[in-house]
């Protein structure tokens, strides 16, 4: 039905613009964050638990993820899920920019959300200081190399525009990107489920816990499709349309 009252939507799905789901699903995890952090710091609140570092690291990292999703929404006002004939070349200088944008605040993102895991471990079973230090710098090794790699992927002074004819390097980062985000997340979500076990507590509360930690592998399952995403859209020059599935699995 139409009315003056109408409301254009900010996009329309067709045949040849995927964007709006990019639209959708930033949003949608938009709003399940939001709704966690608010559960989080509730419970903490009513718990009368003190405000340490790992809660300091969520939230920045929270902060951030929104800002990249946003930055995802501007890309595909540019064009990002459109087939690149479609796309003029301000929008498509849009998307590179946006984009480039969205992954650097993305690695800001996950880096404070790593760390936020590693701090809570400690919080809720402290253990040697070895593999905890370690922990961190293997999550500040992944974050050094993924800034640099994104921020210096393509030649000065556009390094956000990565057409293959034009940045053949893009490519060959990307792997060793996703693949340490794996490595590390993989690591994450195993490396404190022996000491949690031999805590002194209730089976069931003990497994729980473990549970809690290790469900951080479901992100591993989403960066093994994000691999496959990228060879597809690597190979094809049809960049803006080919570049939803990575931008979608990223989010």
């Amino acid at each position: 039905m139409s009315g003056a009252g109408e409301i254009e939507p900010l996009h329309r799905i067709t045949k040849n613009d995927r964007g709006p789901i990019l639209v959708i699903v930033a949003y949608s995890w938009i709003v399940v964050t939001t709704i966690v952090a608010i559960i989080r710091f509730t419970l903490a609140y009513n718990q009368r638990l003190r405000f340490k570092i790992d809660d300091a690291t969520f939230l920045l990292g929270v902060v951030l993820a929104i800002s990249s999703s946003v930055c995802v929404h501007i890309a595909t006002n540019g064009g990002l899920g459109k087939h690149m004939n479609l796309v003029n070349e301000s929008g498509l200088d849009k998307m590179y920019k946006a984009l480039y944008s969205a992954e650097l605040i993305g690695v800001a993102a996950m880096t404070a959300a790593k760390a936020s895991v590693v701090f809570l471990s400690d919080r809720v079973a402290p253990r040697s200081p070895r593999p905890y230090y370690l922990m961190l710098v293997l999550v500040g090794v992944w974050s050094v190399f993924s800034t640099f790699a994104i921020a210096f992927q393509c030649g000065l002074p556009s390094p956000w525009v990565t057409a293959p004819p034009i940045c053949p390097s893009a490519a060959a980062l990307s792997y060793p990107i996703v693949i340490l985000n794996l490595l590390t997340d993989f690591l994450l979500a195993t490396w404190i489920l022996p000491t949690l076990w031999k805590l002194l507590m209730e089976t069931d509360k003990r497994v729980t816990v473990m549970v809690l930690f290790g469900s951080r592998l479901i992100v591993c399952c989403f960066e093994i499709v994000q691999l496959t995403s990228l060879g597809r859209h690597f190979r094809d020059d049809d960049i803006t349309y080919e570049y939803f599935g990575r931008t979608l699995w990223g989010l």
